[in-house]
Order: structure tokens, then C-alpha cells, then sequence
């Protein structure tokens, strides 16, 4: 079990730190309400969202301006520094932010990883050239792609209804 170290976020020093297993969190601080009073606003945890991409983000605030930051850029910026670069999660899993699983790479080097993972995800899954049969009308089909076609749904629906032995189904 790796041990949580934080550092504060750069232009949010004082305000908010992030720490090396992605978990972000405000410091105590004192805050001015709106009828002027001071109070006392303790540390927490904050809640991370989803973006439309499945990327996780937080709302930071600063002098009443409240802004976006996906969490692995928080993470790669205290930890490795400010870089033009984009970050890649190792594991492709976008919700894990542990430093150990993100990296600095160019935006080539990105596209390049992200078109091998999807080659060698489709050779793993062959069968997508394999007959089909539509078990609802009992026509058959030389491959998903062509049932797709004639059936007017995407390539993922018929493989997706292969697996849950809906309607269609591998010829041996």
C-alpha cells in the first residue's frame, strides 16, 4: 500500500493540495461571508465529477472565481511540473489518478498508444469476422459488420446482444 504524500497545487497554494494517489482536498482557512462576517472553513476531501469523457474533475476556488481541473492534471502538475504536454493514464483506466499510473507524453505519442491498444483489442476479439445467425428472423450472415448492415444497428449492438444471448448468436 503506497503512503499518501500531498503538495500543494501551484497558484492554489494555502488553498487546496493534491495528493500522489489523486485525492484532492481544501486546507482550513479562514473565508469573509457575504454579510461580512469571518468564519473558520474546515479541511475536506473533495467529491470528484465526471466529465462527459469519463475523466475525473473538481471546482476550485480562488478569490470568488471558481475554476475546472481534471484531477490527473492536478496530479501531474504539483508532483512532475507544468508541461505542454498531454498526461496518459498507464492503465487506461481514466479514473485512476495515482501518480504511479500517469505520465507526460506528446500528443503523438498518445495517438500512437491509444490506435496499438485498439489494433490489439480488435485482434483479440476475432469473432467479429465470424457468421452470424439472427436468431429472431433465422437469416445468417457472413460477419457482424455485414448483419449490422441489414439489420440497421451498430457492429457494438450485435456483439453486445451475442453476449447476452439476445437475438443473435455465432454459427460454428
Amino acid at each position: 500500500m503506497q503512503k499518501e504524500i500531498w503538495k500543494d497545487i501551484p497558484d492554489y497554494e494555502g488553498l487546496y493540495q493534491v495528493s500522489n494517489l489523486g485525492r484532492v482536498r481544501s486546507l482550513d482557512r479562514v473565508i469573509k461571508g457575504k454579510s461580512g462576517c469571518k468564519r473558520l472553513k474546515r479541511e475536506k476531501i473533495l467529491k470528484n465529477s465526471s466529465n462527459s469523457k469519463g475523466y475525473l474533475f473538481v471546482c476550485l476556488c480562488k478569490d470568488s472565481n471558481l475554476k475546472r481541473y481534471l484531477v490527473h492534471r492536478l496530479v501531474c502538475l504539483a508532483f512532475i511540473g507544468k508541461s505542454d504536454k498531454t498526461v496518459d493514464h498507464l492503465d487506461e483506466n481514466k479514473q485512476n489518478n495515482c501518480l504511479t499510473n500517469l505520465e507526460y507524453v506528446s500528443m503523438k505519442e498518445n495517438i500512437n498508444r491509444y490506435w496499438n491498444k485498439t489494433r490489439n483489442h480488435q485482434k483479440k476479439h476475432e469473432r467479429r469476422s465470424s457468421p452470424v445467425l439472427d436468431t429472431f428472423t433465422n437469416k445468417s450472415y457472413i460477419s457482424i459488420r455485414s448483419a449490422s448492415r441489414d439489420v440497421g444497428v451498430s457492429p457494438q449492438t450485435i456483439i453486445n446482444k451475442i453476449k447476452r444471448k439476445e437475438r443473435f448468436a455465432y454459427l460454428k
